[in-house]
Parts: C-alpha cells; sequence; structure tokens
C-alpha cells in the first residue's frame, strides 16, 4: 500500500529524509492562523516556504516545490 504522506506524519519525515529537507529547514506553527510551515533552502540558494493546515501536508508541498524546481519549467524535446 501506498503510505498517507499528506495526512501521516511518519510517512511524511520520511519524505524529509529522502529529499534532504532538513538541512536548514524548520517546520512550525503559525497560532495566528493555526496552520503549518515548512521553511528550507535547496541547492542553488532558492528558497521554499509552504503553509498547510497540517504539518504533513506542508511537508509533501515543500517537497513537491523542491522536485519541481529541479526540473527545466520548459523541458526541451525532440522532434
Amino acid at each position: 500500500p501506498i503510505p498517507h504522506y499528506s495526512t501521516d506524519m511518519a510517512a511524511a519525515w520520511a519524505v524529509v529524509d529522502k529529499l534532504h529537507l532538513l538541512d536548514g529547514a524548520m517546520l512550525g506553527q503559525n497560532r495566528l492562523t493555526h496552520t503549518y510551515f515548512l521553511a528550507t533552502m535547496i541547492p542553488g540558494g532558492m528558497v521554499i516556504l509552504t503553509e498547510a493546515a497540517t504539518a504533513p501536508l506542508a511537508i509533501c508541498l515543500a517537497a513537491l516545490e523542491a522536485i519541481q524546481a529541479k526540473e527545466p519549467v520548459c523541458p526541451t524535446r525532440p522532434l
């Protein structure tokens, strides 16, 4: 079965470990909005900041942004 990465904290931490998001990452809770955020810097100096209703979801959103940042926006393909 596929883990519930966006709802299960243990599964979300596995994503953090796999992508090495903890290198300088900060996971916290905004007490005013009752949301969770993750801030990290990925190679190349890009800062990723995500905010979500739960900590696992904030982690998953940051992982998606980190993966997208590594891929070209408009990849070139041979005709």
